[in-house]
């Protein structure tokens, strides 16, 4: 019996091999874009990690293409948030955007099967840095302005003094 179940044991493990890789791109900056990709030449379960650290707060846009991947799953993994793309067949391509992301380390975990014949993917993605919206800048303006109107008229109320006023009577 435990010679059968190690014989078992063995072809699963000659069958679908485990393909873990790990990638450092290290600080993205919105200079050019980053890409990562990896092929694999047979039948393997895929676990792919791809790491990056943002320096400032910023948007993040990007694609990806995969073939000859089954359940091929690529997720944003951070801190606060995780966010899921799965395509269920051989070859696909989808699209991801997230705003405002914090400065700090982010991740991708990329998982899938790869059939026969192997498969690929391949991902690009663009940094861009938060800029405030034109009605932030507005109000940020009017607060300003109002903060300078009351210095200033505080300031005169000071150079008058309190009784100012009422002595001229």
């Amino acid at each position: 019996m435990k010679k059968a179940l190690l014989a078992v044991l063995l072809a699963v493990g000659c069958i679908a091999q485990v393909e873990a890789k790990t990638i450092n791109l290290g600080a993205v900056s919105d200079s050019a874009p980053s890409m990562f990709f990896d092929a694999f030449k047979s039948s393997k379960s895929i676990s792919d990690v791809v790491s990056f650290r943002l320096t400032s707060f910023a948007d993040i846009s990007g694609g990806f293409l995969s073939a000859g991947i089954k359940n091929f799953t690529l997720s944003l993994v951070s801190k606060s948030f995780s966010f899921s793309e799965t395509i269920s067949g051989g070859i696909g391509s989808g699209s991801y955007s997230f705003a405002n992301l914090a400065p700090g380390v982010y991740k991708f975990d990329i998982t899938g099967l790869t059939g026969r014949r192997g498969g690929a993917y391949l991902s690009a993605f663009n940094v861009v840095p938060a800029v405030p919206e034109a009605d932030t800048w507005l109000m940020i303006v009017i607060g300003v302005g109002l903060v300078g109107l009351q210095l200033r008229r505080k300031q005169k109320g000071i150079e008058r003094g309190p009784l100012a006023g009422s002595m001229a009577a």
